[in-house]
């Protein structure tokens, strides 16, 4: 689901896999400043410097752990 002011999912749906077997599903609101990766399924937070960073209008590009490339 996308929402208009970021592009990450909110509600994001979060699974837990052990080898091929889906473990947990779990679909809960996002906090305002957390962020969802969907290429490994991780919540991220948001740090002051990048609130701050989105409070004046400068965009920036996190890379997860996973290499995934997100948009703030």
């Amino acid at each position: 689901m996308e929402n208009t002011k970021n592009k990450n999912c909110n509600p994001c749906t979060i699974h837990s896999v052990v080898g091929s077997t889906v473990t947990k599903v779990t679909t809960r609101e996002l906090k305002p400043f957390e962020f969802h990766c969907s290429k490994c399924n991780t919540i991220h937070e948001k740090n002051a410097y990048t609130i701050a960073q989105n409070a004046i209008g400068v965009r920036l590009v996190f890379t997860c752990t996973c290499g995934n490339k997100i948009d703030l």
